[in-house]
């Protein structure tokens, strides 16, 4: 913008002294007013990014950061698989899956065990202080009852079909999201490959 200003500056005074158009000058002033358009818009990305960087780093509030000149980083040598194997034990959204898929399996095994024949035991005992005396005084039963369930007209089947399937979505859904994962790490290393050749290329430009 200080340039453009200066460029501003010097046309209009070619144009004071008739060495210049004032066509010159207006295209001048819209070269100036885009610098101060262009400028606004890096200090709103600018405020923008430190409120990005200041979540990243857990802050509450946004935090303004000082740029400060660093050596040149080395670059990271951790293998990609290295990197996939710690992304897929850390991150906490496959964590997620991982008990959401436990827990379909588990409920699906328990719908498959509705099938299973149940076995129910009941007893009773007591005195009768008064009555027939044809009657003993006192008395006991219990009794066992055997529940098969044939006839549910396949409703346990059908639940228990019903809780497979859902594992198995759950199951599909961690694979996909666990693929996601091996996807943007590679990709990312790549980009960081390549960030730190231009940043070395970059350095040799600047001296």
């Amino acid at each position: 913008m200080k340039s453009r200003q200066l460029v501003q500056q010097q046309t209009q005074t070619l144009a004071t002294n008739q060495l210049r158009s004032e066509l010159d000058v207006s295209f001048a002033n819209v070269d100036f007013d885009q610098a101060n358009i262009l400028l606004t818009k890096a200090k709103s990305d600018l405020k923008a990014s430190f409120a990005v960087l200041s979540t990243l780093l857990a802050e509450r509030t946004p935090q303004i950061y000082v740029l400060a000149n660093v050596p040149m980083p080395e670059n990271i040598t951790n293998e990609v698989s290295a990197l996939i194997l710690e992304s897929l034990a850390q991150r906490p959204d496959l964590a997620r899956l991982r008990y959401q898929r436990d827990a379909a399996k588990e409920f699906a095994r328990a719908q498959g065990k509705l099938l299973y024949p149940s076995i129910s035991a009941m007893g009773a005992a007591g005195v009768i202080p008064a009555g027939a005396s044809q009657l003993a005084w006192d008395y006991a039963a219990a009794g066992v009852n055997l529940n098969v369930p044939i006839y549910s007209g396949g409703l346990y089947t059908a639940r228990r079909r019903e809780a497979e399937y859902q594992a198995r979505a759950a199951d599909e859904n961690l694979r996909d999201e666990e693929d996601n994962i091996i996807r943007d790490v590679q990709v990312t290393k790549l980009n960081l490959d390549y960030a730190h050749e231009r940043l070395a290329l970059t350095e040799q430009l600047f001296e």
